[in-house]
């Protein structure tokens, strides 16, 4: 156990920044377990928010402010990483001299590269963050060395082994915010209960950290026995006694009835060690005289036996993020991921028929992809009902096991902060190149699907905490406007698999997936207004945090930054400047046809919404949803403007050349991008190389799921 958390009678008082992505409706724990382990040592946090380009002024002043002699940047991904290093440059131009380190999960996976391309960075801290930073603040706050702080590594090596059976950051409570986030008037908290999963998926950032946390502990003389017992490369858990206390505090002092459990994977993928885990919670939640409250967590859905179901029911569980990956089985076993599907799905459809939201990514595109497994997998899709789901490519991250044999096999291509694989069928290519398309293009960043499980975890939790304005016609009608726009979008990549296995010249192609884009921006307009009109009836229209983790990597929280090409590079699908075209065919399914191109496309399409006429959703009007056009407009841009509110309020974006290297930054709106600002932002990433993208504009939050 470390003796990092009290500081000694002649240690100074240090003043540490710690620095992150921390929105005003949300809290980043990450940041707060360091501030509390700092305030703990008698130490002197200061956070600054730091969410995008509009935050490097005021954040570099609040660090400029105090100079403390230590300012730590989290960088747990590279949505945050292109913010931290363009800080780190800005206060360095304006005279900062103190020591700035970094951590989080892409600064431990990479730490060598980032202290050889950004010379403004003095360490990187490995693996839990707590007892190093407190060390690095007590050596620095008296002059001293502080290369041989164990966990920390500098440009001289790793030194020191970081100390990761230490249990000692678990006993820690985060240094909670005054005032917290609200859902629909309720007090939210984010909760951790465990660190680290078991899983070893190829593909998962986590298994690359855990196999790293092994290397560590081999190397500081711990056998893999200890290591094992102490959860050094798996999971570390909270005592549930500990849990209950801190839900309790946070119940009974703060009002919380939401808790939104951001673990990796808090229960196993064993009934045998999930169920004593969570009847010791429960029982000691009862013993805390904690009363009704709402919750969300991720799980392995090879847990979700029955008697797990029902211990979840108990505790209240209203939102579940289902690491189910695939619908078929074709695809699980490509991915690595062993199981049969049939009791999977028939556990989260049980879950779903008691009301919770339960979402999943399904990862169609991964290296063994073919078009037979993914039409495969779109067939399975479509026979979903009330589940939350999303298509999307397998990330690449580095260091994890998939990213090594990409490597190897000469199949990937991209930096630190953003890589592709590169499939060898075309067809998936051009499947992949349209999906991203769709997404971006077509959905948007703040679209019809992150708008539907906004809704239903606003009912969920309505519902469960019985809070004024819900109804059971509610949840009937989300359920019916969620399967019409998963309809949609299925039938969108179906249409886009077919063109991508339909040869063609590239322009006409390009004429044919911005159609199909064209079409995906208007075919859900109906279901966006159910969603909208059941939204303003729930109390305080507020919507629901979709914070990481989430279902969809975009969300209506994520931070505004656009990558596209300055040179035109070659893909499948290219820029979507194509013009002409025309709509035609039945009232069910007409059909899409590009002007002399050698196909169509079958998509189901709706006239523009000038002069077309709405008239609302067939609703019972004893429930209340009856609705003219005016109101359905009006709920319409409510939502609309909740949702910008929740956004980032001014979106940038960055020019990549041909060769992958960023060139310029350019606002979205054309406002000119101050000179000092766009200067550290391309020097920061004149180091790195990004995968082209073809000529498409994409948010900076899907480069995780865009290559």
């Amino acid at each position: 156990m470390g003796d990092w958390g009290t500081r000694k009678s002649l240690q100074p008082s240090v003043r540490v920044a710690l620095v992150g992505r921390e929105r005003p409706d949300d809290e980043n724990l990450a940041l707060r377990y360091l501030a509390a382990a700092l305030v703990k040592a008698g130490h002197r946090p200061l956070i600054v928010p730091l969410c995008g380009p509009d935050d490097l002024l005021p954040a570099s002043d609040a660090i400029l402010g105090v100079r403390p002699p230590l300012v730590g940047l989290s960088i747990p991904d590279a949505d945050a990483a292109i913010d931290a290093f363009a800080l780190a440059r800005y206060v360095r131009r304006a005279g900062y001299g103190g020591h700035i380190t970094c951590g989080g999960a892409l600064a431990t996976l990479v730490r060598h590269e980032f202290l050889a391309r950004h010379p403004e960075l003095d360490s990187v801290v490995r693996h839990d963050g707590e007892e190093p930073v407190c060390k690095l603040a007590a050596r620095l706050g008296v002059g001293q060395d502080w290369k041989d702080v164990a966990g920390v590594t500098s440009r001289a090596g790793d030194g020191q082994p970081a100390n990761v059976a230490d249990r000692t950051p678990l006993l820690l409570r985060p240094l909670r915010r005054e005032s917290l986030p609200e859902l629909l008037g309720v007090p939210v908290a984010r909760l951790l209960a465990s660190r680290g999963c078991p899983g070893r998926c190829a593909y998962c950032g986590p298994a690359a950290l855990q196999r790293q946390a092994v290397e560590e502990g081999l190397r500081s003389g711990l056998d893999r026995e200890s290591m094992c017992r102490a959860g050094v490369g798996g999971t570390r858990r909270r005592a549930p006694a500990e849990v209950a206390a801190e839900v309790a505090d946070l119940y009974h002092l703060r009002g919380v009835r939401f808790f939104h459990v951001l673990d990796d994977n808090l229960l196993s993928g064993q009934e045998a060690l999930a169920r004593p885990w969570l009847e010791d919670l429960l029982r000691e939640l009862g013993r805390h005289k904690v009363g009704r409250c709402a919750w969300g967590l991720q799980v392995e859905p090879r847990v979700l036996t029955p008697t797990i179901e029902r211990l979840l029911r108990r505790l209240g569980v209203v939102r579940l993020n289902v690491g189910l990956e695939s619908a078929t089985e074709e695809q699980l076993a490509a991915l690595g991921r062993p199981g049969r599907l049939v009791p999977l799905r028939a556990a989260v459809e049980r879950l779903r028929d008691e009301g919770v939201v339960v979402f999943f990514n399904s990862l169609i595109v991964h290296p063994a992809s073919t078009a037979q497994g993914m039409a495969a997998e779109l067939d399975a899709l479509d026979t979903l009902r009330g589940l939350h789901f999303d298509a999307i490519t397998t990330a690449v991250f580095p260091r994890t096991a998939l990213h090594e044999k990409l490597c190897r096999e000469g199949k990937v291509s991209g930096g630190s902060l953003g890589m592709r694989f590169e499939p060898d069928d075309p067809v998936v290519a051009c499947f992949r190149a349209a999906l991203i398309r769709l997404r971006l293009h077509g959905a948007g960043r703040a679209g019809v699907s992150v708008l539907a499980h906004d809704v239903a975890l606003n009912l969920a939790l309505a519902r469960h905490l019985r809070l004024p304005g819900w109804n059971a016609h509610l949840d009937a009608e989300a359920r019916s406007a969620l399967d019409e726009m998963n309809r949609v979008r299925v039938q969108s990549w179906r249409a886009a698999l077919a063109l991508a296995e339909t040869e063609m010249e590239p322009h006409r192609r390009e004429q044919a997936v911005a159609w199909l884009v064209a079409a995906l921006q208007r075919d859900p307009g109906p279901s966006w207004n159910r969603f909208a009109h059941i939204q303003n009836r729930l109390p305080a229209g507020s919507l629901a945090p979709a914070g990481r983790p989430s279902l969809f990597v975009t969300s209506t929280l994520a931070a505004g930054f656009t990558f596209y090409l300055a040179v035109a590079g070659i893909s499948c699908v290219g820029s979507s400047d194509g013009d002409g075209g025309t709509t035609g065919g039945g009232s069910d399914a007409p059909v899409l046809t590009m002007p002399d191109a050698p196909t169509s496309v079958p998509i189901r399409t709706y006239p523009p919404d000038t002069g077309r006429s709405i008239d609302g959703p067939s609703l019972n009007p004893e429930t209340g949803l009856a609705c003219t056009t005016s109101e359905i407009a009006s709920d319409r841009d409510r939502v609309n403007a909740l949702a910008g509110a929740a956004s980032c309020p001014q979106c940038y974006g960055v020019a990549i050349d041909g060769q992958g290297r960023v060139v310029d930054v350019i606002s979205a709106d054309g406002t000119p991008v101050a000179d000092d600002v766009r200067s550290c932002y391309l020097q920061a990433l004149a180091a790195e190389a990004f995968p082209c993208l073809s000529g498409d504009t994409a948010w900076r939050e899907c480069m995780v799921c865009m290559w």
